[in-house]
């Protein structure tokens, strides 16, 4: 294959530049934030593990309970990351974090904490909105198009 065989990839070409919508970028920085929340949450029990605080009825490890957060917070943030900088990996892990979270709130819901299920879906579906939304559907296309 000669090099004038090889496809370019479609945000290099001059005639249709790849634009990061807004709404990605917007996107990304919600991600870090619920990610940057994971990783605090994950702190937290460690503290409250080391200070020595137990619940003898709760048959969950803090330490593995904070690993847990501390690792999937961190993956969340760092794919918000990627999404203000336009890089197309991040915006799975922050969709299904999103959808995740409007699942959550159900549950919140029909256990009767409507004080939390009301700010939990209206983040994730604000989240899937600045996602799914004709712009961000479209650059999303265009990366996968060359």
């Amino acid at each position: 294959m000669s090099a004038d065989d090889r496809r370019v990839p479609r945000d290099t070409q001059d005639d249709n530049p790849l634009i990061l919508p807004p709404s990605i970028r917007y996107a990304g920085w919600l991600g870090m934030i619920e990610g940057g929340l994971g990783v605090i949450v994950a702190v937290i029990m460690i503290v409250r593990e080391l200070g020595g605080v137990d619940d003898p009825d709760a048959a969950i490890s803090g330490y593995g309970t904070a690993a847990w957060f501390a690792f999937f917070g961190g993956i969340i943030a760092l794919a918000g990351w990627f999404l203000t900088q336009g890089r197309r990996w991040g915006r799975g892990p922050v969709a299904m974090t999103n959808m995740i979270l409007v699942l959550v709130s159900v549950y919140m819901f029909s256990s009767g904490r409507i004080d939390l299920g009301l700010p939990t879906v209206i983040i994730g579906v604000v989240g899937m909105g600045l996602l799914f939304n004709s712009s961000a559907v479209d650059w999303a296309a265009k990366r996968y198009d060359s």
